[in-house]
């Protein structure tokens, strides 16, 4: 089987980044999603390649490749991005959700990017759909996965090997302005 992104790389940060405006944006404007994930990439410190490359972003990167973006791109203004946890992050896997749903309950939050830590460090899109989560992936073969939140659990060790483990510090919320 062919390699695809991230396999060999770790450019989900950016990539995360690119789709998380564009969804956000509805595609409605010039630029694109590839536009997007090359200021991200122009974003990334330069002490950090080539070694981002390999190693992948970290919380710090992303904030930079975001702030990036937004400089490049006008239309990115009408994007507010807010990192809520980055300073209290929530002690349990329930504080972690009530809270994700008291921010999510705003309808002109469109999506965010969350830090998973298992099956493998990753960034990845999140969006709601009722009573799943939507996640919107670099991953060719599965771009969009559907998720019930048993399957999920925020925190440093999960209870099943199956369930995805997310870093509760690493959530970043996009919400479109003019979408209200």
């Amino acid at each position: 089987m062919p390699s695809h992104q991230g396999e060999l790389d770790g450019l989900c940060g950016q990539y995360a980044i690119a789709h998380a405006f564009s969804i956000c944006l509805n595609d409605e404007y010039e630029y694109g999603v590839e536009d997007y994930f090359q200021a991200a990439c122009r974003g990334l410190a330069n002490g950090r390649w080539p070694d981002a490359i390999w190693d992948g972003s970290q919380f710090g990167d992303m904030r930079r490749m975001i702030t990036n973006c937004r400089r490049e791109y006008e239309e990115l203004e009408e994007v507010d991005v807010r990192y809520p946890f980055l300073r209290h992050a929530p002690k349990t896997n329930a504080d972690y959700w009530k809270k994700f749903d008291e921010i999510f309950s705003n309808d002109a939050i469109t999506c965010g990017i969350v830090g998973l830590t298992k099956p493998d460090p990753h960034w990845i899109v999140i969006c709601r759909d009722g009573k799943t989560l939507v996640f919107v992936d670099s991953n060719p073969y599965r771009p969009v996965v559907r998720k019930y939140r048993k399957s999920l659990h925020a925190g440093e060790r999960r209870r099943n090997k199956n369930q995805w483990l997310i870093d509760r510090r690493e959530l970043i919320i996009f919400e479109n302005r003019q979408s209200v």
